[in-house]
Order: C-alpha cells, then sequence, then structure tokens
C-alpha cells in the first residue's frame, strides 16, 4: 500500500516547484492533474522523464497519437481519467501500458469497470467511494488497484481486505484529489 498525491495548481504553480516535490519525496508517488496546466508537450514530456505522472482528462483534448507518445515515455505514469473516453480507446491505452482511474459515476457500471480491471489488471485504479465492499472484494481479486480516500471504508473493513492484495490498496491524501475539472 502507498500514499498517492496528485498535485494540481494549487499546491504546485509550476514545472519547477513540481520537480522540487517530486525530487524532495522519492518514496511518494507523484502525478500531476494536467487539466490545471498550460505544458507544452515537451516540458510534459520531461515531467514524465523525471518520475512525475500525469492525469489527462479527455478536456484536455489531447490526440491519440500524442496519449501515445506519452505512454511510451511514462508507461503506468500516464493516467487517463476514465470519464467521458470511450471504452474501446481505454483498453487500447492500457495495452500500451497506461493506467486509469474510473469510479462508478463516470457514466460506467460495475460490469464495465470489472472488463477494464481484467484488461489492464493493477494497472486500473477504481476509487472505491461509491462502491460496495463486495465490489471492491471482486476488483482485488481480479488483480485491479482500488484508491481509497481515508473516510472511504472503515479502518476494520481496510484491514480486512489487505490480504487480498497490499499492493493494489491505495490510500490518498485526506482532501480528494480533484480528478476531473
Amino acid at each position: 500500500m502507498f500514499h498517492l498525491k496528485i498535485l494540481n495548481i494549487n499546491t504546485d504553480l509550476d514545472l519547477a516547484a513540481i520537480q522540487a516535490t517530486v525530487a524532495a519525496h522519492p518514496e511518494r508517488h507523484f502525478s500531476i492533474q494536467l487539466s490545471d496546466y498550460s505544458f507544452l508537450d515537451t516540458k510534459i514530456k520531461k515531467l514524465l522523464k523525471s518520475k512525475c505522472g500525469i492525469c489527462i482528462s479527455k478536456k484536455s483534448d489531447y490526440s491519440k497519437g500524442l496519449i501515445k507518445e506519452f505512454i511510451t515515455i511514462g508507461e503506468e505514469s500516464v493516467v487517463l481519467i476514465a470519464k467521458d473516453f470511450p471504452e474501446a480507446d481505454l483498453k487500447i491505452y492500457l495495452q500500451k501500458g497506461a493506467s486509469v482511474i474510473v469510479e462508478l459515476c463516470d457514466e460506467f457500471d460495475v460490469h464495465q469497470i470489472n472488463n477494464l480491471v481484467i484488461k489492464g489488471q493493477e494497472k486500473v485504479f477504481v476509487i472505491g467511494t461509491r462502491l460496495q465492499e463486495d465490489h471492491i472484494k471482486n476488483i482485488l481479486n481480479l488483480g485491479g488497484s482500488v484508491l481509497l480516500k481515508r473516510k472511504d471504508l472503515g479502518v476494520r473493513k481496510i484491514n480486512k481486505l489487505l490480504p487480498l492484495g497490499l499492493s493494489l490498496i491505495h490510500i490518498s491524501e485526506p482532501t480528494r484529489p480533484r480528478l476531473i475539472s
């Protein structure tokens, strides 16, 4: 289990600040909310090379070719926010090596989420906020990752889930990351 932090314009203003934050905490996993910034493609590639992930939403309006370029550099550190992406495109990006964050309210039902998990395994991060404990167990059993806030489930329930996949359960910062703007 590791702690994930999504950086955005409110936490880090520019490329230098992001790189300083990432370098100062090599044990943490960071990604930036790409829609908060107006970085040139070259700066995005520089971030990926410095081990900082990027979160891409459909609103970012990057071409499929450019997204694939980012995936070639950053692999699973390129995280696609599932909302508004067609399921077929997400499966292609997963096959290329990207990660996906999906939530039940993202116009995906439990069956579609399970299909993404089957395709991408641990590279599919399912936000557990709206899921029942049985759905979370199923996702973990399929090899998917679950992203929880500390208040999504009680400590006892989280402890019951840990044997299903300690490395598949990710706890985010207490405030919910702004994944879609």
